[in-house]
C-alpha cells in the first residue's frame, strides 16, 4: 500500500493512509473512521455515559468513543502481555547441552 505515515485521532498509533479527497466536501482525507450505529442499549448504561460525559465536560459521542477505544487498548495490551509472558515461558534454556557424540563414543568404546 503506497502512502505515508501520520499520526490519526481516531486510531491506534500510526496508519499508513493513501491519499484521498473527501467526494462530498473536497478535503483531504487524514485517515479512515468508521460510523457506528447502537441500538437496543440498555437506558442505564446510556444514562451513565451520558453523566460521565458531562462530569468530563465532553460530548457523549467523544465520551463512547474514548470508552470504545479505552477497551480495545486494554485487551490488546493485556494479549501483548500474556503473549510475553508464554514466550518467557517457552523460551528455550541457556544451559549448554551435552556433546552427544562425545557420550556415543565413550559407549562405543566401553563395549569394545
Amino acid at each position: 500500500m503506497t502512502g505515508w505515515v501520520i499520526r490519526c485521532p481516531f486510531a491506534f498509533g500510526n496508519v499508513r493512509v493513501r491519499r484521498g479527497i473527501d467526494p462530498t466536501w473536497g478535503q483531504a482525507l487524514p485517515c479512515r473512521v468508521a460510523e457506528l450505529k447502537v441500538r437496543q442499549l440498555d437506558e442505564r448504561i446510556a444514562k451513565a455515559l451520558r453523566t460521565r460525559a458531562a462530569r468530563r465536560g465532553v460530548s457523549l459521542e467523544e465520551e463512547v468513543r474514548s470508552t470504545l477505544s479505552a477497551s480495545v487498548v486494554a485487551k490488546r495490551d493485556a494479549f501483548r502481555r500474556r503473549a510475553a509472558a508464554l514466550r518467557a515461558a517457552t523460551k528455550p534454556q541457556t544451559r549448554k547441552g551435552t556433546d552427544s557424540v562425545r557420550l556415543i563414543r565413550k559407549e562405543r568404546d566401553a563395549r569394545g
